[in-house]
């Protein structure tokens, strides 16, 4: 599930983890009143996460990240399996 910073107008900001659906309706744990939604920080993906629990799309960007790093510093890869470990 995503992470969302919220803003209570009396007791500051919080960060939320919770569904889609649900960010509209977060209230603050002090006073129970409605919090807004505010970006603190720029959103991000664990690829890695979304790579281990099958999401289309993921395993080959992370395979594509592995093999960009490891390139990079001039380290032997070996291509990342469908299941997270490595290809032999």
């Amino acid at each position: 599930m995503p992470t969302y910073d919220f803003q209570c107008d009396e007791h500051g900001y919080e960060e939320r983890i919770c569904r889609m659906a649900e960010r509209k309706e977060q209230k603050c744990s002090t006073c129970q009143k409605l919090m807004k939604q505010v970006m603190l920080t720029a959103p991000t993906l664990d690829t890695t996460a979304m790579a281990n629990c099958g999401m289309p799309g993921a395993i080959e960007r992370q395979g594509n990240d592995y093999v960009k790093r490891h390139t990079a510093v001039s380290q032997a890869h070996r291509p990342v399996a469908r299941d997270g470990g490595f290809e032999p």
